[in-house]
């Protein structure tokens, strides 16, 4: 039994394969006061916790999904799957 394979019909995800859920992909997360918020102007930076380079988080809802890089793919930018959780390496972070 593969309960992460949804066209598995023991999967526990199985007769969900076609319904859309919105994904969203963090790139970091920065702490501020409020007053940086409020006199923030373009061109200025804000350091996040991640190192450049590092992959981002694939989240639907709550969960993470996995890690991601972006990538040139069609149109725009596309995710590359780079690891998911409990992965022994963490995909580089």
């Amino acid at each position: 039994m593969n309960e992460q394979d949804p066209k598995d019909p023991s999967s526990r995800y199985a007769g969900f394969e076609t319904v859309p859920i919105p994904i969203r992909v963090r790139v970091g997360r920065a702490r501020c006061k409020v007053a940086r918020l409020a006199s923030l102007k373009p061109g200025d930076v804000i350091a996040l916790d991640r190192p450049l380079g590092a992959p981002f988080d694939l989240i639907a809802g709550d969960v993470e999904l996995g890690r991601v890089d972006a990538v040139a793919g069609g149109k725009g930018i596309s995710l590359k799957l780079v690891g998911v959780p409990g992965d022994d390496d963490d995909a580089g972070r």
